[in-house]
């Protein structure tokens, strides 16, 4: 990031879900063996309430995804 910590991004296509917060924790606990300072951001085009209450007790982040429909091929 801007301040040179390193980031854990999970990108996924659909709603997020608490198991993909779970996911994400252990990345990020894995990587802060070595980097202390490491963020986590769930990026998805939603989630529930109770995604954002995981994201938040486990400092972690999220930004929506906005996803773009590519044309069909003639």
């Amino acid at each position: 990031d801007k301040n040179n910590a390193p980031v854990v991004i999970e990108v996924k296509r659909r709603r997020g879900q608490r198991k993909h917060v779970d996911q994400l924790k252990q990345y990020t606990e894995a990587v802060k063996e070595q980097h202390p300072n490491v963020r986590g951001i769930l990026v998805a085009p939603s989630a529930s309430n109770a995604v954002f209450s995981a994201l938040e007790k486990r400092g972690l982040e999220f930004v929506k995804l906005k996803p773009k429909v590519c044309p069909t091929p003639s």
